[in-house]
């Protein structure tokens, strides 16, 4: 089993307990890489970069194509991300400031990332002027 993923949701809420009952004790957002401690079918235990250990729904993880070097960070407090490289383009998912965006390529003012969806196998833009460029951070040296 791959031991890094990535978060795969706008905005998720973690949990003390493998449980939706159970206490939120830390968020996570879009694209936010964590290692995996224990995986179940429901929930799995995770650790993030600041060491924060928590349940997350194990829906909201990607644990695809994490070798990439290409990142970004939204700088945006709220982002829309659309299907096509079109501000009036359907919007299919949010961004909010701090997302971490694998980019493939760069089209016009837009670029693609990939959507960390195992059903969504296509890139999705979003527009250039959200974004700005960063270095993959490993895991145990924590974000900027």
């Amino acid at each position: 089993m791959n031991n890094e993923a990535a978060i795969n949701v706008s905005v998720s809420s973690h949990y003390r307990e493998a449980s939706y009952a159970s206490e939120v004790i830390s968020p996570g957002i879009l694209g936010e890489r964590v290692e995996v401690l224990e995986a179940g079918p429901l929930f799995t235990l995770i650790k993030q970069a600041d060491g924060y250990m928590s349940w997350i729904g194990s829906d909201q993880l990607a644990h695809e194509d994490m070798d990439t070097d290409s990142s970004t960070l939204l700088r945006s407090h709220f982002v829309s991300l659309h299907k096509q490289p079109a501000a009036d383009a359907e919007a299919i998912r949010n961004g909010v400031i701090g997302c971490r965006l694998p980019v493939r390529e760069e089209q016009n003012g837009w670029v693609r990332y990939n959507s960390f969806r195992q059903s969504d196998p296509d890139f999705s833009p979003v527009h250039l002027a959200t974004l700005v460029s960063v270095n993959r951070y490993p895991l145990d040296h924590g974000a900027p």
